[in-house]
């Protein structure tokens, strides 16, 4: 999840991601960006925002072969349902 007010612009030391589904929701305004944010994520924790327990982004991802079976935090990916968008699945 890339939270932005610019226009998105794919920095070069991001040039290896490749999305092959994405969800894009845009915002106008920084009080826009912040509405979609609280739906989406907790407070900032080790540098990363991990999604709410049942927000947003709640089964939106599905483990696809190649993707890694952990986060950032070493937490197990589901592989067989669908789970949570981004690099941290939240901790129930």
């Amino acid at each position: 999840m890339v939270l932005n007010l610019e226009p998105l612009e794919a920095p070069d030391c991001l040039g290896w991601l490749e999305a092959t589904t994405s969800l894009v929701v845009e915002a106008s305004s920084g009080n826009e960006l912040a509405i979609h944010k609280e739906a989406a994520l907790d407070s900032l924790e080790d540098g990363v925002y991990p999604p709410k327990i049942d927000g947003d982004l709640a089964g939106l991802a599905m483990w696809g072969e190649g993707d890694p079976r952990f986060d950032v935090d070493l937490t197990p990916i589901p592989v067989d349902a669908p789970s949570y968008a981004g690099c941290d699945q939240p901790q129930r």
